[in-house]
């Protein structure tokens, strides 16, 4: 029963095209890609690598999960899966506290943003978008550096990324989060 569970692993693997791929990785990577890609069903490589970068990201194995990125970037074939590649690359980056690499991806996510829109490739429903989020949250919660946030968020408005009503409810947390912490550090020094 194990072995087979091993080989249903090493099938959709196979399937997707990557054994060669698979082959060069370290014995480590093998077992974590196996587990991962066990419950997969046929998928393409990128597709398969994207799930199993899902599987790493909701097991928490972020390190994992960017170095699977990087790894699916070589099979974006489109601008809108280079774009999905780098948001999950973001979040993976962020959750490894790997702020200053996250924040320069962040930048190029933009740019795929605006170029995604102009040629209507992204999805009018979108919302969420970890490009976005994640500028505000490295610039705000590791920098502290309130006005490059303030910055950001103008330049969000400019391209369209958010409404008025969101930037100016977005700034006006943002003024709060400064005072409150503002304050948080008066309280520390007066104990």
């Amino acid at each position: 029963m194990l072995f087979r569970k091993k080989d249903e692993g090493l099938a959709g693997i196979s399937g997707a095209g990557l054994s060669k791929w698979y082959g060069a990785l370290s014995d480590r990577d093998k077992v974590r890609v196996r587990r991962y890609a066990e419950d997969a069903s046929e998928l393409s490589a990128f597709d398969m690598l994207m799930h199993i970068i899902r599987g790493a990201m909701g097991d928490e194995n972020y390190d994992f999960a960017a170095e699977m990125c990087r790894h699916a970037a070589a099979f974006a074939d489109t601008e809108i899966r280079r774009f999905e590649i780098n948001e999950a690359l973001i979040d993976a980056l962020f959750q490894s506290e790997r702020w200053e690499e996250a924040l320069e991806l962040c930048r190029g996510g933009r740019e795929m943003y605006v170029s995604l829109r102009e040629s209507k490739t992204l999805s009018e429903e979108q919302e969420d978008f970890r490009f976005r989020n994640r500028t505000i949250d490295i610039l705000v919660g590791h920098m502290r550096d309130y006005d490059s946030a303030d910055k950001a968020l103008e330049d969000f408005f400019k391209i369209g990324l958010i409404s008025e009503g969101d930037l100016n409810m977005r700034k006006n947390s943002l003024k709060i989060h400064r005072l409150q912490r503002t304050f948080d550090s008066i309280y520390s020094l007066g104990k």
